[in-house]
């Protein structure tokens, strides 16, 4: 800047009012326009450095906004596919429940649609309708009346939401709705309803109970209010008599339907920049319908001259669900810059090289320190030996299973594991050997669990395991058996093979208890119950 002052004020002394023209070819005014054609070239090259360091950033800047559109088109559609595959497991859970239970149980299958239910938000209801032919109505009605539906009638969709549509053919079999949850009370107006009248039903129903497939109907409004699909698998059971007289709700031929909520299907926040079509469609002509509209601003027509539009899409290949996502994004000049953005980019030029080296070494301290607190949480929390969770870890893990169970009624079940004779083996082959079948006990039973559950080493030789979302004790002590038998396999040490049994011990929540100290003390005299029987067996405790 000193230099631009001086140059200045001995230019206005050298060319003044009244100069001679041959002062201007003097080697001092020849210097001083060296100096002034020099800063000009620095000018000039600072423009440049500028103007490059502005097209070095926006392209970055594209190219960042290109990544993020990716990992927010990657998220969107792992989220919808997770979604479109839960909705067909769920369903396929649902209809192989329905051929196993009673056709009177309308208690049990309430209670596994509760828990089916409970971790899917998007699933808004289960439903059941069964085959009904027309001479059997009359005493379909009966039966369920004098049960517990004393309202129950057989209706037409056109009835029920007072529209009109066509009749239905008097000589087709009917097909009302005889199960539905939750029962919310917007929703019992379709109890009874006929699906056979419904017309976004009736076009696949026909199609559905000729194969074992799952069907997708178009969109539809609901009643309620809200947009939703029908997933529809139909089932068939042979024919069984009771000699109970009980209501028979399901019969032989029903069908099972999931109402899934459209809105759902996506994440609740999206950003206003992104254009997204979500289409879902089935086979045998039925047509694609847009479930998400476009939700973003429309783009500057400079953006749009000079920005790129990014697009993907992506299809899912199921034959259930067969999903089509779209997503765009037209870049505008806003979501690149800012007010400040021309002084950031001529401040990037002037301390590019300092502020580079100062990055580098606060992005080389703090990933150091995060490599530190990482490292000091995991040993925090892991026993230094198996690598497993430690009794800290492991007493999260069980607040987290009572939450659930508290909130969406999930039984746990915890298993108290002690090896049999496990100081003999220190005895005889050290404690190295000892720590060796430690770690390799704990890695066979971590093998044998899912990933819902948890294994923790509680201190010497015992091991807590959490079984979450059990429906049974016989689900628990099936594991149990599992993992028994999976620890008893003989472990190399050395030129030795040494032979590991286990006792396990087993509590229920809430049969046994409600929080951790109780059901570990429960399942711990359970454990050695098993000891007391013989070793290398299981013992349920008796809540």
């Amino acid at each position: 800047m000193s230099l631009v002052l001086f140059t200045r004020h001995r230019w206005r002394r050298t060319i003044r009012p009244g100069m001679s023209t041959k002062t201007l070819d003097t080697p001092v005014f020849r210097s001083r326009l060296r100096s002034w054609r020099g800063f000009a070239l620095l000018i000039a090259l600072l423009i440049g450095l500028g103007a490059f360091a502005i097209h070095m950033v926006v392209s970055a800047e594209i190219r960042r906004a290109e990544l993020k559109f990716e990992a927010e088109f990657q998220a969107v559609s792992d989220n919808v596919k997770r979604k479109l595959h839960a909705n067909e497991a769920v369903l396929s859970g649902f209809v192989a429940f329905l051929q196993a239970v009673d056709r009177h149980d309308l208690e049990a299958t309430r209670r596994y649609a509760q828990v089916a239910l409970a971790p899917f938000e998007h699933i808004y209801m289960l439903e059941v309708a069964r085959r009904v032919l027309p001479e059997d109505q009359a005493n379909f009605e009966l039966s369920l009346r004098s049960a517990n539906r004393p309202d129950f009638r057989i209706r037409s969709f056109g009835e029920a939401t007072r529209r009109d549509y066509p009749l239905r053919d008097p000589d087709r079999p009917l097909w009302p709705i005889v199960f539905l949850h939750p029962p919310l009370p917007a929703a019992e107006a379709i109890h009874g309803v006929d699906v056979a009248t419904v017309p976004y039903v009736d076009a696949i129903l026909s199609a559905a109970t000729a194969t074992s497939s799952a069907w997708t109907s178009p969109i539809f409004e609901m009643l309620e209010g809200g947009r939703a699909y029908i997933l529809l698998q139909a089932i068939e059971r042979s024919a069984e008599a009771d000699s109970r007289k009980r209501p028979n709700y399901f019969g032989n031929q029903m069908v099972a339907l999931m109402l899934v909520r459209v809105e759902a299907l996506l994440p609740q926040k999206i950003d206003p920049g992104l254009a997204i079509s979500l289409r879902v469609g089935n086979v045998g002509g039925i047509p694609d319908e847009v479930l998400i509209p476009e939700t973003r601003e429309s783009a500057k027509r400079v953006g749009a001259f000079m920005l790129p539009e990014f697009s993907r899409t992506v299809s899912s290949g199921s034959l259930a669900q067969p999903l089509q996502l779209s997503m765009t994004r037209q870049l505008r000049w806003q979501d690149i810059a800012n007010s400040s953005f021309i002084q950031i980019m001529i401040g990037v030029c002037i301390v590019l090289v300092l502020a580079s080296i100062n990055i580098y070494q606060q992005i080389g301290t703090m990933h150091a320190a995060a490599e530190e607190h990482e490292r000091a949480e995991h040993q925090a929390m892991h026993d230094a030996l198996t690598g497993l969770p430690n009794r800290h870890l492991l007493a999260d893990r069980v607040r987290q299973a009572v939450h659930r169970w508290e909130r969406h009624g999930s039984h746990f079940a915890v298993l108290v594991v002690d090896l049999d004779y496990f100081k003999d083996i220190n005895d005889s082959y050290g404690h190295e050997a000892g720590d060796r079948v430690l770690c390799v006990t704990a890695s066979r039973m971590a093998t044998q669990l899912r990933a819902s559950d948890t294994i923790a080493r509680f201190g010497g030789d015992e091991f807590v395991i959490i079984l979450s979302d059990i429906l049974s004790a016989a689900d628990a002590e099936g594991v149990a058996e599992k993992v028994r038998c999976a620890v008893a396999e003989p472990i190399s040490i050395g030129r030795h093979e040494v032979s590991v049994t286990c006792s396990l011990g087993i509590s229920l929540c809430p049969d046994d208890g409600i929080d951790f100290n109780t059901l570990r003390h429960a399942a711990d005299l359970a454990m050695y119950q098993a000891k007391g029987q013989g070793r290398n067996t299981i013992a349920v405790a008796h809540g």
